[in-house]
């Protein structure tokens, strides 16, 4: 999972609302405040290039990677059997074996 860290970008630069960030960058308030919140999916690269320019960082500044989740243990080709009969029983058919 990628964090935006635009929110703590701005403390550091005494930026004091999202208002004034956003006039700062020609960034809309609404599609700035998706970002600071990190409700967004997808960051253009012009948005992330003004969100730069204006806070004087680097991308990596405003960008980090938390891993979601331990990856999982694997599973032995018995195992992977069962759970695929409980699949077929349970009707999803999603699981394939590579």
């Amino acid at each position: 999972m990628i964090k935006l860290k635009v929110f703590e970008r701005m403390a550091q630069k005494n930026f004091k609302t999202r208002l004034a960030l956003s006039e700062a960058t020609g960034i809309h308030h609404n599609s700035l405040g998706k970002v600071v919140n990190g409700d967004v999916l997808a960051l253009r690269m012009d948005t992330l290039n003004k969100l730069c320019e204006v806070l004087e960082c680097q991308p990596g500044d405003l960008l980090e990677y938390v891993p979601s989740t331990v990856p999982a243990e694997p599973v032995s080709d018995a195992e992977f059997k069962e759970i695929m009969e409980y699949e077929e029983k349970k009707g999803s058919g999603r699981v394939k074996r590579k």
